[in-house]
């Protein structure tokens, strides 16, 4: 026995808007990169997730130690606070970031 659902109304047929569909994965760009982030620095929280989105670990400037294996330094006193890492700005992060890719540090 069939049974008869009525007329259909714009709420039967109408389409869910679209959702924006993302070329997949992020790059891995910062795959095997650590950075030190300066904790007083105003972005440290943003810049520490785009690190992380793109595959590196962030630590905390204060938290590192001398044994510490750090290549980059965001912010904070310069290269000097750790041995062998490279001092880079927030913009270069941002600038990676957009770019989808590893550039040359300012």
């Amino acid at each position: 026995m069939d049974v008869d659902e009525g007329p259909s109304t714009d709420e039967d047929t109408a389409e869910e808007p679209a959702v924006p569909k993302f070329g997949g994965a992020l790059p891995n760009f910062f795959d095997g990169y650590t950075f030190a982030i300066d904790d007083e620095h105003s972005d440290a929280e943003q810049l520490s997730r785009y690190i992380k989105a793109y595959g590196g670990l962030t630590l905390q400037l204060s938290e590192v130690e001398e044994d510490s294996e750090v290549d980059y330094v965001v912010g904070g006193a310069g290269a000097g606070a750790v041995g062998g890492a490279r001092r880079v700005s927030a913009g270069w992060v941002a600038r990676c970031h957009r770019a989808r890719a590893l550039l040359p540090p300012d």
